[in-house]
């Protein structure tokens, strides 16, 4: 974890230092409550501890694997002339790959920043403290 945490700190102090907009997606599942470690009621999705700390150009919840199914990032994106993502943080091989299949739906391009991808299991699960 500390690698990815070096990583994906370079990346947002690279963003931040360009001016490049940087967007936090949370995934959110499950019914809303507070034992539910996937609702936000339960106040367990957060960024995960060790990240950066940055005010996002813009924040969205998601319940799908994909960023870019209803969560209105899409649109974010458009109405920004943002066409070229970069696309990095936990869950590899759902959430960052399913997101990045998507752009090629949209008019967006990507680009798959693997150094500060990264997947945490925890009794077969993702950490709901990492969503």
């Amino acid at each position: 974890m500390p690698a990815y945490l070096l990583a994906q700190n370079a990346l947002i102090a690279g963003c931040a230092a360009r001016g490049v907009p940087i967007v936090r997606v949370l995934h959110v599942d499950g019914p809303k409550t507070k034992d539910n470690p996937f609702a936000l009621e339960s106040g367990r999705v957060v960024p995960l501890e060790g990240l950066a700390g940055f005010t996002p150009a813009a924040a969205f919840t998601k319940g799908r694997h994909s960023a870019l199914v209803g969560t209105g990032l899409d649109i974010w994106l458009t109405q920004h002339g943002i066409g070229r993502l970069i696309i990095s943080g936990i869950r590899t091989e759902q959430c960052c790959e399913t997101t990045t299949i998507w752009t090629n739906f949209s008019e967006s391009s990507p680009d798959a920043k693997s150094s500060a991808t990264a997947c945490l299991w925890s009794t077969g699960r993702c950490s709901p403290a990492l969503a």
